[in-house]
């Protein structure tokens, strides 16, 4: 029986997920990837860890567009809000 896609346990999924086994140069990565993110923080207006939950886990970044009238409606409202909001990474589980 499928679990997930076309694993059929969770040990199959946990091997998938797990960086260390399945990207060599998987140092360089993060690397970079801290690099930019940093790069990025400097640069644009943003909002960090906005709590959207009770645990510390639930925080999101918010950067809002620069430029007005930038594509984008708030639901509630009807005014022009875009936004960029990301989610880091914790346990997917």
């Amino acid at each position: 029986m499928k679990l997930y896609r076309n694993f059929t346990s969770q040990e199959e999924i946990d091997l998938e997920y797990n960086i260390a086994l399945n990207v060599a140069d998987r140092e360089r990565w993060i690397e970079w990837y801290a690099r930019e993110s940093a790069k990025v923080r400097d640069e644009l207006d943003c909002m960090l860890d906005v709590r959207f939950g009770p645990t510390v886990d639930e925080t999101i970044d918010i950067f809002p567009a620069r430029k007005p009238g930038a594509p984008g409606r708030n639901a509630g409202t009807g005014r022009e809000t875009p936004s960029f909001c990301y989610r880091r990474p914790g346990p997917w589980e």
